[in-house]
């Protein structure tokens, strides 16, 4: 899931938040240290929304509870809701 977002700058293993889905990039805001943002300078471009890698690893694995709805749009895959029919 990471692998999506990851990009990396001279040895310097990073995302973007805003090109996080929405739902993550409001929650993984709320939750983020300010401190742990980062700014890269890469091919002249001043990059001023980037945090490490392992932070965003660590929130997707152990914070972040999608919903059911907000679970299709991270993983790219389909959600599976429960049928509110009965069959007999």
């Amino acid at each position: 899931m990471a692998e999506l977002y990851k990009q990396v700058y001279k040895g310097i293993e990073f995302i973007r938040i805003s090109k996080l889905p929405p739902v993550q990039k409001a929650e993984f805001l709320n939750w983020l240290p300010e401190e742990k943002v980062i700014k890269i300078l890469c091919d002249d471009e001043l990059l001023k929304d980037c945090v490490q890698l392992k932070e965003y690893e660590y929130w997707i694995r152990n914070i972040f509870k999608p919903d059911s709805e907000s679970q299709e749009i991270i993983s790219g895959e389909p959600v599976l809701k429960p049928s509110l029919k009965h069959s007999h």
